[in-house]
């Protein structure tokens, strides 16, 4: 169930006179029909190797439960990048990169959006970090007081940005957490062999697409051919 206000529909007053009626808002709501996945990954081992071993199984477990979240960054960004889940950002010519993550950050809040997470390409992230001043060739890096965290996510692809506002954005529904399990299938009993199995279940919800922005992080080239020319 998606709700928000109606257009208008936030009517909280600063003040309210003694002993007169409160104001009231008005919200609507929009039923929104989600699976929720369960994403999973095994692996087969030796049981001798394991013995042997000390650190092993922490080790593999370690590769399981990563490529695990992995997959969860992209099923997150698949969601919120989906038609009709985000608003769009649009870069302006001649802004850099530092600019749109502000910027990006800044139209959710205004938007009524807080606690903001930016999620870059981590390319991305490295070059807007590392620039540095033409003259003095001091580091630049990001702007500073954004009120946001600003992360390098590898689901997200080079010159593409995204962010959103936790959890009035967008919040992982959380049905089963990261699990590792140990077990075995089919033959492995007399073949001393294990699987070692990682799992979780959950799901991206999108509350209100307003406090949720997507687009490229800077001006595409289409965008800078088509802006006017000052002299």
């Amino acid at each position: 169930m998606r709700v928000n206000y109606t257009a208008g529909g936030n009517a909280a007053a600063v003040q309210t006179a003694e002993l007169a009626d409160k104001a009231q808002s008005s919200v609507e709501t929009s039923v929104v029909t989600q699976a929720i996945p369960t994403i999973a990954h095994w692996i087969e081992t030796s049981k001798q190797v394991l013995d042997d071993a000390a650190e092993m199984k922490s080790l593999l477990d370690g590769i399981l439960q990563g490529g695990l979240l992995d997959m969860v960054d992209k099923e997150v960004y698949k969601t919120l990048t989906t038609a009709g889940n985000f608003t769009a950002f649009a870069a302006v010519s001649g802004e850099t990169a530092g600019d749109s993550v502000a910027k990006i950050a800044a139209d959710i809040a205004i938007r009524g959006g807080t606690d903001i997470a930016v999620a870059m390409n981590p390319a991305d992230y490295l070059a807007m970090t590392t620039k540095k001043a033409s003259t003095s060739g001091t580091y630049l890096g990001m702007p500073e007081n954004l009120a946001s965290i600003v992360s390098a996510v590898a689901a997200v692809p080079a010159g593409k940005l995204l962010a959103f506002a936790r959890p009035s954005g967008a919040a992982w529904a959380e049905r089963l957490g990261v699990t590792l399990i140990t077990g075995l299938r089919d033959t492995q009993l007399t073949r001393n062999a294990l699987t070692l199995l990682a799992e979780c279940r959950g799901t991206t919800l999108v509350r209100d697409p307003g406090h949720v922005s997507f687009g490229n992080l800077t001006a595409t080239a289409a965008a800078t051919a088509a802006a006017p020319v000052t002299k």
